[in-house]
């Protein structure tokens, strides 16, 4: 009863001061609270979170992946600079390991197979990577990136361009990083004419 008691003063403190909209509802006000408790947001990044909740299907990262917005912003930022700067050992700090990859073959193998995975152990291993992962049209996606662009799947990745690059929590460093990398393919195109043209 004690810990019940001390979790629902906690969220009342967290939530102190929060004028949450009048539509939103009961259950994202509780996911928010719960990720607040991980987060320690400023006011602004509550503010920010409460904007921000939502994805491109209307489900919302709180609830769906136990992120905010704001964390989701703040890698998008930090992922954004490094491949401006072309800053390899930035960008290697912002992937999950091990990192899977697929990139297209020349020609398909003799199975039919276009595309071949590969895998990033540590952020040591970037240098031989870097440019496979952070192609054109990966630089093109992330540009455009914004938080109301991508789609969550329930306690799953939050994918951007409908899978071309997945985003998930790194719960060792508590921060939203990439996780996978797919192959920019139709279903990617028709995102990017559809959200970034």
């Amino acid at each position: 009863m004690t810990i019940l008691t001390s979790m629902l003063v906690f969220l009342s403190a967290l939530s102190a001061g929060t004028n949450f909209p009048a539509s939103m509802s009961e259950k994202e006000k509780t996911c928010l609270l719960t990720v607040w408790q991980r987060t320690l947001p400023s006011d602004e990044e509550k503010q920010f979170d409460m904007d921000n909740d939502v994805d491109i299907d209307g489900l919302f990262y709180s609830c769906e992946n136990n992120i905010s917005a704001s964390e989701l912003q703040n890698s998008l930022t930090k992922i954004k600079m490094a491949i401006k700067n072309d800053d390899e050992q930035t960008f290697a700090s912002m992937l999950s390991y091990p990192l899977y990859y697929l990139i297209k073959k020349e020609k398909p193998d003799n199975k039919g197979s276009i595309t071949e995975s590969r895998t990033i152990n540590s952020p040591s291993e970037i240098d031989q990577h870097y440019k496979n992962i952070v192609t054109p049209e990966f630089k093109d996606v992330m540009a455009c990136a914004a938080v109301n662009k991508f789609s969550v799947l329930e306690n799953f990745d939050i994918l951007l361009a409908r899978g071309f690059i997945h985003f998930e929590l790194d719960k060792t460093y508590d921060e939203v990083k990439i996780s996978g990398v797919g192959v920019f393919v139709k279903n990617q195109q028709n995102w990017y004419e559809k959200y970034c043209q």
